[in-house]
């Protein structure tokens, strides 16, 4: 099965349904990120700062302790929201290319069996990925129910400074 971990600049993250292995995969996934609620300087902040990453996976086995971490390649796409920020923008369509990760090295230090300890130095055989001949890409748009406006650095830390003011006033 394919599926696909998608991170958002504000640390949120949700998996989308798993797909079986084609030639070509579509998900109409749709997911609301509600940031009503959320400090409107440091979400802009996020925007312009941080990206939203799409996580492919696409080689993940069955694990056999599920206690575990997987810690199988995957695939990475990442897009910038900034554009967010122009007042007049309340939609973007974005496309990025996707590009293999790596799993981590395996970590043999703890292991003093002698049949395995000469092997210490071996690379973990991983499967190549095949993004690049294949042209893998993510297509993602995304609507805003209301324009956020763009990131005034000067303004928005004068807001800051006035906001921290405040709190400290109540309480004292």
């Amino acid at each position: 099965p394919i599926y696909t971990v998608c991170h958002f600049v504000d640390g949120q993250e949700f998996r989308t349904t798993s797909l079986p292995q084609a030639d070509f995969c579509k998900w109409m996934h749709k997911h609301v990120f509600l940031v009503g609620k959320k400090d409107p300087i440091e979400f802009k902040e996020q925007l312009a700062s941080r990206t939203l990453n799409l996580e492919l996976h696409d080689c993940d086995e069955e694990m056999k302790d599920k206690n575990e971490p997987p810690i199988f390649s995957y695939g990475l796409a990442k897009f910038h929201l900034n554009d967010l920020l122009n007042p007049h923008c309340s939609n973007v369509k974005l496309r990025s290319d996707v590009f293999p990760v790596k799993r981590g090295a395996q970590n043999n230090e703890n292991n003093l069996d002698l049949n395995t300890t000469a092997k210490k130095e071996e690379r973990a055989i991983e499967k190549s990925s095949e993004y690049y001949n294949h042209g893998t890409f993510f297509v993602i748009s995304v609507d805003l129910a209301f324009n956020i406006g763009e990131f005034d650095e000067a303004f928005e830390l004068e807001e800051l400074k006035r906001k921290l003011a405040e709190e400290q006033e109540q309480e004292v």
